[in-house]
């Protein structure tokens, strides 16, 4: 017999090793397999027996509800007899469902509390903790999405709680009453507080520490309680400026007597963090009352149309913005002089530019150039005295203010007019020129002509503009009592 080639042996050898290794393969796949489908069925079966378990759980304990609710319910009439055996009639098991449906919505965060050790409140608290700084994100949709949220929540207990207050007896129905009020002074506490900032804040908490019975009635409803309180602080001068975070809750009060009071601690005591700054410029910029300064009871049958006139809370905030001359709003008051109503008839720009005038912002004078160009009346007085005010001639009017030249040198005017009729005694202040649109343009080419040959000046040269918002910069006062 022939013997096989050696060749012929080496590739049968090689082919007998591919073939092993290929069943070799094919088994442990084929075991891998076997495992990842044990171990999804364990799963499965896990789950399946955990959900069951938790199903039966409440199942067992609705029916316990039901049973102890109809025995509770046969011996109402005995158990009433007394005050004490009331309050546990009071606790009916079904008035408990609320609870028992919180506990099911509460379940996930009770997991993440067992699955990280923390104690439950503290999860909830870092939950809301989490929503409120999405609230604060710079990402439209995440801030949306995390309001929608804690609104649902807001909204899911109030409504929770609110079915109670219909109930039968009246001991629920105040006890309910009273945990509403309860929350809702917590959230107006919590909108007030929100309005100091960090540094207020912190002088506030050592304030209710060492002084509790002044923050809680900044905190309160009673327009007297904050009165006598601001009142008090305004007698003397806080050096350290400790109750400034009681004076920045006054100023966002509703009630002007209020306001008034903070105002004048502000202008006993100077203080100046960017928060009672910033609040002062709302009050000032807050949207001005519109009057005729018609007689009462008299009748006209062509009267005027309402002009725009300051209020005494604006007319203080603006003087303690004055007497503070803070650059923080100078950007804004600027801005808020040159947009002038076809109302304003009353002041109300001069008295604003003033204000931004005072704060010595040298900023503006880079800012303010560009509103030269806004040469149209924003208003006019027509008849024999032909008189325009535009937004440019207040840009012209704190320039010259800021680089200390005389308006008059530039024919620049500020005209006070008195209505003598009786009836309607009205006060007209303007600023601006003749409406002919000769001396406008005139004063303006000469402004720029100036500013060319001084604005690289050592006082100038160094000089950056300070922003000015753009938009409406009338404020919409808000408040938290």
């Amino acid at each position: 017999m022939t013997s096989p080639h050696p060749l012929m042996s080496q590739s049968a050898s090689r082919e007998a090793f591919k073939s092993e290794a290929r069943n070799s393969k094919s088994e442990t796949n084929h075991k891998t397999e076997n495992h990842k489908f044990q171990t999804a069925t364990s799963c499965a079966l896990t789950h399946g027996v955990a959900v069951f378990v938790w199903n039966f759980l409440l199942f067992g304990i609705w029916n316990l509800f039901r049973i102890s609710d109809f025995v509770l319910r046969i011996y109402r009439g005995p158990l009433r007899k007394t005050a004490q055996t009331r309050q546990h009639v009071d606790a009916t098991p079904l008035r408990l469902l609320p609870l028992l449906l919180a506990a099911i919505f509460a379940l996930p965060v009770v997991a993440q509390s067992a699955a990280t050790g923390s104690p439950t409140s503290e999860v909830f608290r870092q939950r809301i903790g989490q929503l409120t700084l999405e609230a604060a994100s710079p990402n439209a949709d995440v801030r949306a999405r995390a309001g929608k949220t804690l609104t649902l929540l807001h909204k899911t207990l109030v409504d929770s709680l609110g079915p109670l207050l219909n109930d039968d007896d009246p001991e629920v129905r105040a006890r309910v009453a009273e945990l509403l009020t309860e929350i809702e002074r917590d959230l107006q506490e919590t909108r007030a507080l929100a309005c100091l900032g960090p540094a207020l804040r912190k002088k506030f908490d050592t304030l209710r520490r060492d002084h509790p019975e002044l923050c809680q009635a900044m905190l309160g409803v009673s327009e007297n309680a904050k009165l006598t309180v601001l009142r008090t602080i305004s007698r003397q001068t806080d050096r350290e400026h400790v109750h400034e975070p009681l004076v920045l809750l006054g100023l966002h009060s509703r009630h002007a007597t209020v306001q008034e009071a903070a105002i004048e601690a502000v202008l006993r005591s100077r203080y100046a963090d960017a928060q009672t700054v910033t609040r002062l410029a709302d009050l000032a910029l807050s949207p001005p009352e519109m009057t005729t300064d018609l007689v009462p009871g008299t009748t006209i049958r062509h009267p005027p149309p309402p002009r725009a006139k300051l209020s005494a809370t604006q007319i203080e905030a603006l003087y303690a913005l004055e007497k503070l001359a803070s650059p923080l709003v100078a950007g804004r008051l600027a801005a808020a002089a040159c947009q002038i109503l076809p109302s304003d008839t009353a002041g109300r720009p001069i008295a604003i530019a003033d204000v931004a005038v005072a704060t010595g912002d040298q900023g503006l004078l880079l800012s303010l150039l560009p509103m030269l160009e806004q040469t149209k009346p924003g208003v006019s007085m027509s008849g024999s005295l032909r008189f325009s005010m535009a937004p440019s001639d207040v840009a012209l009017y704190m320039l010259l203010k800021l680089t200390d030249q005389s308006p008059d040198a530039y024919g620049l005017e500020t005209l006070t007019m008195q209505n003598v009729n009786q009836n309607m005694p009205l006060t007209f202040h303007f600023i601006g020129f003749p409406d002919d649109g000769k001396g406008r343009a005139v004063a303006i080419a000469k402004y720029k002509t100036w500013w060319q040959q001084h604005k690289h000046q050592e006082t100038y040269k160094h000089v950056t503009a300070t922003p000015l918002p753009t938009g409406d910069t009338n404020a919409a006062v808000d408040y938290v009592d």
